[in-house]
This record gives C-alpha cells, sequence and structure tokens, in this order.
C-alpha cells in the first residue's frame, strides 16, 4: 500500500510540473493579475507576503495613491487555490500506537478582493471543499467557528481632516491584525500558541475550553492605521468565538503596536475578554460552562535579512474563573496560567527553494507539564503560483498538559499547492 500511495504521489507531482510549465505566464492570481505584475512583487513565497505586499493589504488592496474604483468598473478579481498531498503519520499516544498513509485532495479556495468603491475595500476567503479533520482539530474549529474572511474595509476615513493612512476601519470576520500572520505561514504546521485553548476541568470531571483560538478570524470591528515613522497601530472590538455569535454581554478588546526600521520589527500585542466556556463534549451548548476572564500580552521581533529571516513571539496567556476548577486529582484553582513562545528561520536559498525551521514550546505552568513541536519545511516553486514542499515535524505532549494524556506525534507531509 505504501508503494501505492507513494507511486500516485509522484505521479500528482509530475502531472502538476507539467501544468505549470503551460501555465506559467498566465495562471497568476487575483492582485497579480489584476495590475498586471509577478507574484513576487508581494510575495517572499506564497502566502508569505514581503514589505511590499504587507503594505499593499495595509492600503486595503490598493497601490500606493490609489484609491480605488466601483465594483462595477472593472471584473472582479477571483482566484483560487487547491491543494493535493501524500502524508504518512505515526502517533504515540499512552503507549498505544497508530500510524496513516494516505494521498489526499485536502482543501479548495475561492479569494475575491479589491474595492467596493474609492476608498472602500473588500476582501473574501471561502472554504469550497476541506477533507475531514483530525477529531481534535475538528473539536477545535467546531468550539472556535469555522474558518473563513469576508469583510469591508472604510480606507482613509475623514480624509479631509486626519492624514492618509492613519486611520482606516475594517468589518467582518477577519484575522486578527496579528505581527505574525497564522494563515500566511509556510509550514503546515500551526503556531502552537495560536493554537492554544486552556482546558478546565469542573468538580463533576466536565471539561470546557475558552473557546479562542488566535489562529481563527474573528468577527468584529477594528480600527488600524500606520505613520510614515515605521509605526504600525491596531485595536478590535470582537466577539472572540471565531465566526460565531457572542456568548455573553461583553465585548473582547485586542490591540497591538509595531515598529518597524530598516524592515526590522518589534510589537506588543495585548487582549481582554470573557467567555462562557464551551463544554468539550458538546461545543453548541454554550450556556453550561462556568464563565471565564481571557487574558493574553506578547512581544514579537521579526529580524529582516533579505535572504534570511528570523522571527518570533513569547506570549503569557491567563484564564481566570467565576468558580473554583479542579485540573487533576490534587489541584484546585481559580485561574490558569500557560506560558510558551516559538522562534522561525526562513533562508532562501536560491529563488525557488525556500528552507523554514521552527521550534514551537507552551508550557502549563499549574501543572509544570510542557508541549514541544519541531518543524523543517523545504518548498519548491514550479512557478511563482505553485509549490511542492516536504515537511517534517514532531509533537510531543507531556502527560496532563492541558488535561492531555502523553503522546508523541511524528509526520511526513509531501503537498503541492496551486493559486490560479
Amino acid at each position: 500500500m505504501r508503494k501505492i500511495t507513494l507511486t500516485l504521489a509522484v505521479i500528482l507531482v509530475s502531472f502538476f510540473v507539467w501544468l505549470s510549465t503551460i501555465n506559467e505566464a498566465s495562471a497568476i492570481p487575483t492582485f497579480a493579475r489584476k495590475h498586471n505584475l509577478p507574484c513576487s512583487v508581494c510575495h517572499v513565497a506564497f502566502p508569505k507576503l514581503n514589505a511590499f505586499g504587507s503594505q499593499f493589504r495595509e492600503n486595503g488592496y490598493r497601490m500606493p495613491g490609489d484609491k480605488g474604483s466601483y465594483i462595477y468598473q472593472e471584473a472582479v478579481p477571483l482566484s483560487a487555490a487547491i491543494n493535493i498531498a501524500w502524508e504518512s503519520e505515526s502517533v504515540d499516544k499512552g503507549g498505544a500506537k497508530d500510524s496513516r498513509n494516505s494521498v489526499d485532495f485536502e482543501e479548495a479556495r475561492l479569494f475575491a478582493g479589491g474595492t467596493l468603491a474609492p476608498n472602500v475595500s473588500y476582501y473574501t476567503d471561502l472554504k469550497l471543499f476541506e477533507k475531514t479533520a483530525p477529531e481534535d482539530v475538528e473539536l477545535q474549529e467546531t468550539v472556535s467557528g469555522e474558518h473563513l474572511q469576508a469583510f469591508v474595509i472604510l480606507n482613509d476615513l475623514l480624509p479631509d481632516r486626519i492624514p492618509e493612512g492613519y486611520v482606516n476601519v475594517a468589518i467582518g470576520v477577519r484575522e486578527l491584525d496579528l505581527p505574525i500572520s497564522p494563515m500566511r505561514r509556510l509550514t503546515e504546521s500551526q503556531y502552537l500558541l495560536y493554537n492554544t485553548m486552556p482546558a478546565a476541568m469542573s468538580m463533576t470531571s466536565d471539561m470546557f475550553m475558552n473557546g479562542l483560538m488566535f489562529m481563527t478570524p474573528q468577527t468584529g470591528v477594528e480600527i488600524k492605521g500606520n505613520f510614515p515613522q515605521g509605526i504600525h497601530y491596531g485595536i478590535s472590538l470582537i466577539n472572540g468565538r471565531g465566526s460565531l455569535t457572542d456568548n455573553n454581554d461583553r465585548k473582547d478588546i485586542y490591540g497591538n503596536i509595531r515598529y518597524t526600521h530598516n524592515g526590522h520589527t518589534i510589537g506588543i500585542l495585548g487582549y481582554s475578554g470573557e467567555n462562557v466556556l464551551s463544554d468539550v463534549t458538546d461545543p453548541s451548548n454554550v450556556g453550561t460552562g462556568p464563565d471565564v476572564d481571557i487574558t493574553r500580552y506578547a512581544v514579537s521581533i521579526d529580524a529582516n535579512m533579505q535572504r534570511l529571516d528570523i522571527f518570533g513571539m513569547y506570549m503569557v496567556m491567563k484564564d481566570s474563573y467565576n468558580e473554583a476548577l479542579m485540573f487533576n486529582a490534587m489541584d484546585s484553582s481559580m485561574e490558569r496560567k500557560f506560558t510558551g513562545y516559538f522562534i522561525e528561520a526562513d533562508y532562501l536559498v536560491m529563488p525557488r527553494l525556500i528552507v523554514a525551521l521552527r521550534w514551537d514550546s507552551v508550557s502549563d505552568e499549574d501543572n509544570n507539564k510542557d508541549q514541544t513541536q519541531a518543524t523543517a519545511n523545504l518548498s519548491y516553486f514550479f512557478a511563482e503560483n505553485m509549490k511542492f514542499f516536504f515537511e517534517y515535524s514532531k509533537l510531543e505532549t507531556d502527560e496532563d498538559f492541558n488535561i492531555s494524556a502523553e503522546a508523541t506525534q511524528e509526520r511526513y507531509l509531501a503537498r503541492v499547492s496551486y493559486a490560479f
């Protein structure tokens, strides 16, 4: 069976290599097609943005000096992306070993973006298809809402009184204004910090999750802007439950400020919110758990040295409950504290080849237990809009980390991603 799956993977890769050779000049997605520019103008390597791409995004998907036009004056820029992969995974959980080896059509997405009118931008990222996720991932997505984006941006609010770029307002379901984007990473493995929801066990042994994951686009209103001195700010008023309706009468507040000089960036962020905890066994029942006050604060750094980009983040996570909760047989508390960090290095070996190495670590401070992840990724671009990558990751979880069993997960992944 393993030989068959490997053969299929080789056939799929060969097919897409051939496809890229006949379409390299014309199959360029969304904004590159609209402005008749190569993808490399905005991307180091898709989906990761370079400095100009970040500026283009911050400017409401408009070129410098462009106010935008009415949507009916030009064709709507549409593009799509598909992922096909071979994956081999081995999991050792509490001494019980399990493994799988498969070829999957993983995902198909549709993107659209541009301007609805002068100084009014929009963007949508819709999931057309996704293979069935592992149980833990599916549970987290159910608690925090589906991954999608759909929002409008009012650019350059009050242009007669406020300088251009200082105040922009985004409304809808949108990725948090994070200094390091979870949705534009080069690796398949996710940042553990963004994917952690401290779980809590009640005295009756029911387990609950707070529903907040930074990796998930959030519903709400955001005010952000950029100053000429290299300072960026963003303040968001959000539900804190992804695309789901808020389950309490208090809005969550997220804010960040970043300073960039000569391509290097430092930043700080903070989050304060409240949720009614969701029962892990029934995430749709949002009223049965205790209330939780959620606090997050972090510092980030990004040192960009042209071909080498080193970046990372350190975060403190606190959840405070309105009743005593039991995390194990000997522990009862009204607060949970986690800390964690990640550090990643992306190196451009040559114009079409990028290596990414990352180390993630999150600590459950209440029980002195850790979860760590090592990731190595090699990405090769057949064309600017098509890549093949091979990735190895190893995730290790201590017993009783966030009410988990001891586990080691090793994963090998080969994927072809094609955007058109």
